[in-house]
């Protein structure tokens, strides 16, 4: 068969994401234009093992991902091979939050957990890489010249004590993090989490952790409130918005320098958060 242009252009997109909706394919890729045709043509790529289908979320709406066919075709390294069916519901509110940031100019570049972990399994091994604590992704923002990094989690369940704990101390580690953004389904997740970094944190140490709630950033990240250990603030404040800026190439070896994240070690905040 002829592989299109735009076969290529959702090859790359595939690539990019980990996996897409057909809904998203169909705007990103095909323009708005019938469902029913989209759909058509994603069943001829899958037929032809350049892509394949990804069953699993409880909307039962169809997932697409890369295939090896189609990452030879872009002359690409398949990382994305296989996806966890108990994962797939956050996974899939992950890429949505992620399609908004970047909608509203909010990202320069996200680096996904998917190609994180090929780092960490790359420089480490299998065993030691179970050692990592490797974010949902890394954010490089940027406004009015300053550029941060932010390590961003999406956490939907309420972790216990001990294991907010790890990955408290684990982050404090990295020094050269601007901030670790916590996306969560309740405050009181948000509470635990500040409750623990206010316990842990050194004073001399700069990396702030904030959270914000999921459907308000959904609805609109520049004005969604993000809470911190001094107050509360916007969303937009601490990433900024810039939709014509370029996005950041991080090349491999600083991406394995600034991407590791281990995780080796065997009074409540107000802020709004009490409803």
């Amino acid at each position: 068969m002829l592989v299109t242009t735009r076969d290529r252009h959702l090859f790359e997109k595939l690539y990019a994401y980990g996996m897409l909706s057909t809904k998203q394919i169909n705007q990103l890729i095909f323009d708005g234009i019938a469902k029913t045709t989209t759909l058509r043509r994603l069943r001829i790529l899958e037929g032809e093992k350049f892509i394949q289908r990804i069953n699993g979320l409880e909307s039962h709406e169809y997932l697409w991902g890369l295939a090896q066919a189609g990452a030879q075709i872009i002359g690409r390294e398949l990382i994305k091979k296989h996806w966890n069916k108990n994962l797939l519901d956050h996974d899939y509110k992950l890429l949505c939050l992620r399609l908004t940031l970047e909608k509203f100019g909010m990202v320069k570049m996200w680096k996904p957990e998917h190609e994180l972990k090929h780092l960490v399994y790359a420089k480490y091994g299998h065993k030691d890489a179970k050692k990592k604590l490797v974010p949902d992704g890394i954010i490089i923002s940027g406004h009015e010249n300053k550029v941060g990094t932010h390590a961003l989690e999406l956490e939907l369940t309420l972790k216990n004590k001990t294991r907010i704990d790890e990955i408290v101390k684990s982050y404090l580690l990295k020094k050269e993090l601007s901030s670790v953004l916590y996306v969560a389904s309740s405050k009181g997740i948000i509470r635990s989490f500040l409750k623990t970094w206010k316990l842990r944190k050194p004073t001399n140490h700069s990396t702030a952790l904030y959270g914000s709630l999921f459907d308000e950033v959904m609805r609109n990240p520049l004005e969604a409130n993000i809470y911190g250990l001094t107050g509360k603030k916007r969303l937009g404040e601490l990433l900024g918005a810039h939709p014509s800026a370029q996005r950041v190439s991080i090349g491999r070896d600083q991406g394995l320098r600034e991407f590791m994240f281990v995780s080796d070690t065997n009074h409540t905040t107000s802020l709004e958060l009490q409803s």
